[in-house]
């Protein structure tokens, strides 16, 4: 797993006194908590300058949509007037890589997802960070071997420079099929 930049540990350093205060159910901090109204919006004004990706692995609906292993990630994008995650319109692309086969293959991403403004904004969801967008990303090699896998998110705003996560590892335990699983020994 890659180690978080400091910029990314500032933000979490500056988080978790909120997210402290928030939890003790204190009435005084009533106004503290985050409405709709103060989660930032991010646009050509307010860019988008950091993506943080935070990854582990899980199961979702697969590219054929039947049940398969992969990453289910939650994305915070942040502007730099604002400690707290923004809402954005843009485009976000996933890339997958693997360490499956020789080397010049595993440099290049085994799948891209991306999702346009109109289905992230069906992904945003507020809360205590600011906006996060929950997704699920397949892995989408056949199998069910062992990988240790990276991914990295790229988002593209309408107006504006594109911004890159930070690559984030995870690994895959081998999995036997679920017919094997699912019966035991007697």
């Amino acid at each position: 797993m890659a180690l978080p930049t400091m910029s990314s540990l500032r933000r979490v350093a500056l988080l978790i006194p909120a997210l402290l205060l928030a939890a003790s159910g204190c009435n005084s901090l009533a106004n503290f908590r985050l409405g709709q109204e103060r989660i930032p919006q991010a646009g050509p004004k307010n860019p988008i300058v950091q993506v943080l990706a935070m990854w582990q692995p899980g199961e979702g609906p697969g590219i054929d949509n039947k049940t398969t292993r992969g990453f289910v990630g939650t994305l915070y994008f942040f502007t730099s007037k604002s400690p707290i995650a923004a809402k954005t319109n843009g485009t976000i692309c996933v890339y997958l890589f693997d360490d499956q086969g020789e080397e010049e293959e595993q440099v290049k991403p085994i799948h891209q997802f991306v999702w346009e403004t109109e289905d992230l904004a069906k992904l945003g969801q507020p809360g205590k960070l600011g906006e996060s967008y929950m997704i699920f990303i397949p892995y989408t090699r056949p199998g069910f071997h062992k990988a240790q896998c990276s991914l990295r998110v790229t988002f593209t705003p309408k107006v504006g420079s594109p911004v890159n996560s930070e690559m984030a590892y995870v690994a895959l335990d081998r999995k036997s099929t679920r017919l094997n699983s699912s019966h035991s020994s007697v």
